[in-house]
């Protein structure tokens, strides 16, 4: 073994140029094959983040106005939605819906000192995170006692924090907030789990608000928190089933579906996994098309490295070497080859990639392009692919090399 390394070693010295053109073509495949990897490992990568901060599992009811007569009632009817109906479903479903969560939105015009904006307060019960898909970042969130004691207290938007404090540094909770001229005390900020939710809407006690802006409690929404709806078979019945309990409990057809509006995403988790499959199968095969390049090229490489040696190679087989040897030795040329400038390849692509996530970070877009890195399994794998990219490009010039005759290698000198 540490002759034959030691004659590859010879080899590769005394044919530097040869050598330089074959590591480039095996170096240039495997920087394209971690390129290709990273980039599709980003983009898969910033999918899932943004499939992740999707509400999937949230149903949304929107009470709207029948578009067909039913027992004796015309079309044009507006369908009110009330707290006993987000109970009722939460009790019909029971065994489907985690949670009902009624909602009241109602538009103000939202005051700080000099600062106002035209926004909306959406009137919630606690636990309601899950359905406008937020988190606190700061202060605390509506409780209990608010809505027992209809407090006049609200969580506001992140985006809206920036607008109303645009250079104070110090905390705002406690600061009071004017909604409509009525007087409410800032008791936290959320933010949304989607960056590109850019909501202002103010969020307040469901009880304060209905007492203060829509005393009359109907309902903007319901949200169904769900889950056990897995497929899109089970989540279609689930609209259905929903729609015909409402029909029933407000009188109007089943069939009419515009006169509510249901929004289910159960459609989406099926969409984002196709497109992943896809990016996975597009990547792989570009990038073993681009390997499949580099072999071709250091198989011909490697053929005309052995016809420049044929008159060594034919003093080699007239004096005893066996086949197996000149095999081995144009083998593991190839090999050496492939995993000097693969190496090579894949630190200048892993390289090049670290800087690209960097770059991505810094920009601020890390949820659309995510940690295009790859793993130690990916590196092992690619050495795997290296060697037996060695392998096979060596094996067509080493099959020629054993049928090298010594008339042949004299003719040569």
């Amino acid at each position: 073994m540490g002759e034959l390394m030691r004659e590859v070693m010879t080899s590769v010295m005394r044919n530097k140029m040869r050598i330089a053109l074959t590591g480039f073509a095996i170096g240039w495949g495997i920087f394209i094959l971690i390129v290709l990897i990273s980039s599709g490992k980003g983009l898969i990568n910033g999918m899932q983040y943004n499939f992740q901060a999707y509400n999937v599992g949230v149903v949304t009811l929107t009470p709207r106005e029948t578009s067909q007569s039913f027992n004796g009632r015309e079309k044009g009817r507006p369908i009110r939605f009330y707290e006993d109906d987000a109970r009722h479903l939460k009790q019909v479903f029971g065994d489907t819906v985690v949670k009902a969560i009624p909602v009241i939105s109602h538009p103000v015009q939202a005051r700080y000192g000099k600062y106002y904006t035209n926004t909306t307060v959406d009137g919630y019960e606690p636990g309601y995170s899950v359905a406008p898909n937020v988190r606190l970042k700061e202060g605390r969130d509506i409780n209990d006692l608010d809505m027992e004691q209809q407090r006049k207290v609200c969580v506001i938007p992140e985006r809206l924090k920036e607008v109303f404090f645009p250079k104070d540094t110090a905390s705002i909770i406690g600061r009071q907030l004017h909604l409509n001229n009525i007087v409410f005390e800032i008791i936290g900020v959320y933010e949304p789990l989607l960056k590109e939710n850019k909501t202002r809407d103010i969020v307040a006690p469901l009880t304060t608000t209905k007492m203060i802006f829509c005393p009359e409690g109907m309902l903007s929404r319901i949200y169904l928190q769900t889950n056990l709806l897995t497929t899109a078979e089970q989540n279609k019945a689930f609209n259905a089933r929903v729609l015909s309990e409402l029909a029933a409990r407000k009188e109007f057809s089943p069939a009419d579906k515009r006169a509510v509006k249901i929004d289910n995403i159960y459609e989406l988790p099926v969409l984002v996994s196709s497109i992943i499959s896809v990016l996975y199968i597009f990547v792989i095969v570009v990038g073993l098309a681009t390997l499949l390049s580099g072999i071709v090229g250091i198989s011909n490489i490697m053929l005309i490295s052995v016809k420049e040696r044929t008159r060594e190679l034919g003093i080699r087989r007239a004096v005893g070497a066996k086949a197996w040897q000149i095999i081995a030795m144009v083998l593991a040329e190839a090999v050496v080859i492939s995993l000097i400038f693969g190496y090579v390849g894949m630190v200048i692509g892993i390289g090049l990639m670290e800087l690209v996530a960097w770059a991505i970070e810094q920009s601020g877009n890390s949820n659309i392009f995510a940690n295009p890195t790859i793993a130690v399994s990916y590196a092992l794998a690619i050495t795997v692919i290296m060697v037996i990219a060695g392998l096979i490009a060596g094996y067509v010039p080493a099959k020629h090399a054993v049928r090298i005759k010594l008339t042949d290698a004299l003719s040569a000198a």
